[in-house]
């Protein structure tokens, strides 16, 4: 949807992609020729259910762009597993997505010799949420963390993690028992996949469940879905 600077009534932009419904849209980014690149992260779940989608390890998420000439939207890339932020390169040749189910952070490239193929641009230690870009062309990811032996077994055997999490007890106790101990991690990575900088709250004592960083005028500004602030830091 979009709306004007001075607010008002939204207007939809894509509901439908080959006749179907864009179930679960989650982030996006405006390439200079106006496209709009947005994840569509999952064909079966939406928001609501979206732990399902880490469950099953399920893989139907896309990448999609909305062409604001013809008013189309087009599948750019599909079999994606919880496809999540998304942030398009300072030169505009390439854009980074996370992809949440594998703790990852994905390069599609737009331009130049490499144009349309797929990388992985860096592994990460815990669940990715959003990727933001400064103003030196580096990318700030907001994670949670962290990974553990058995989560990295139940990601090789998604019908394994799907029964076990569906068992009939609390899922903070299942969660306990496979090591699962969620707190902030926040890492600046440079254009090569290198790590800039991280910071971590293990403590879980400002942060947890870390959505998103922007660096804005030497301050980092970090927002979570599970809490009702905002934190921010003094950066650099």
């Amino acid at each position: 949807m979009v709306v004007g600077p001075t607010g008002g009534l939204a207007s939809p932009l894509a509901s439908h992609v080959q006749g179907r419904p864009i179930l679960f849209a989650n982030d996006l980014d405006v390439h200079e020729n106006g496209s709009i690149f947005f994840t569509d992260t999952s064909m079966r779940h939406n928001r609501r259910h979206h732990f399902f989608i880490l469950l099953e390890a399920e893989a139907t998420g896309r990448l999609l762009r909305y062409d604001p000439q013809t008013k189309t939207t087009h599948v750019v890339l599909s079999g994606l597993s919880f496809p999540n932020g998304v942030q398009i390169s300072q030169d505009q040749t390439f854009l980074l997505f996370t992809e949440t189910t594998y703790c990852r952070l994905m390069r599609y490239w737009l331009e130049g010799p490499k144009t349309g193929k797929l990388e992985i641009f860096a592994n990460l230690p815990g669940f990715p949420d959003n990727v933001r870009m400064n103003d030196k062309g580096q990318f700030w990811v907001a994670i949670d963390c962290c990974r553990t032996k058995a989560q990295e077994v139940m990601s090789k055997h998604p019908i394994l993690r799907s029964v076990y999490f569906r068992l009939p007890l609390k899922l903070s106790f299942l969660a306990k028992q496979t090591g699962m101990k969620m707190y902030t991690v926040v890492s600046l990575f440079d254009e090569d996949g290198k790590i800039v900088e991280v910071f971590e709250d293990r403590g879980g004592e400002v942060m947890k469940l870390v959505s998103e960083v922007r660096e804005v005028k030497g301050k980092l500004w970090v927002g979570t879905v599970a809490h009702n602030h905002i934190a921010t830091l003094d950066y650099p």
